[in-house]
């Protein structure tokens, strides 16, 4: 049997697309969503978190988790993914979904599973639940000072 090379290149290449693009929506299994965060919240663990952000996340998804890092910059924005509406049907991200993403990583983030611990990885979650909120535009203004939609 001859195989053609050019058609098993391409069956391969969708086949690692396919995996790439499912990778990037982190599709988050069931069972990661029910995981519980073992780490309390308190000032000790707020400090702890706040390093190892400063070590590992700061570069790429800066100080506020805006994606302005000094290393590289990330196109979205941490306290959007903390709102994502399509994965939870409407609701904030649970814990065991933010803990689920840290550990595996997608496209240029890489997984933290060998680099921290399970403790440092709910640590973190803990510090993407304290990021500030995002600052409303100031070039947008608020409904009541929009001038009226004009009619024909």
């Amino acid at each position: 049997m001859k195989i053609n090379n050019k058609r098993l290149f391409l069956v391969i290449g969708g086949v690692m697309m396919f995996g790439v693009l499912s990778a990037g929506q982190w599709n988050v299994p069931n069972k990661a969503k029910e995981l519980k965060n073992p780490v309390p919240k308190n000032a000790k663990t707020a400090a702890r978190a706040s390093k190892i952000y400063d070590e590992f996340c700061l570069e790429c998804h800066g100080a506020e988790g805006a994606g302005d890092g000094e290393k590289e910059t990330v196109e979205y924005d941490l306290r959007d993914i903390l709102t994502m509406q399509i994965q939870t049907g409407g609701g904030l991200l649970v814990d065991g979904e933010l803990y689920w993403k840290i550990t595996h990583g997608v496209g240029n983030m890489p997984s933290y599973a060998g680099i921290l611990t399970d403790e440092e990885r709910w640590l973190m979650v803990n510090h993407l639940r304290m990021l500030p909120p995002k600052k409303k535009s100031t070039t947008e203004k608020p409904a009541a000072e929009k001038p009226a939609a004009k009619k024909d």
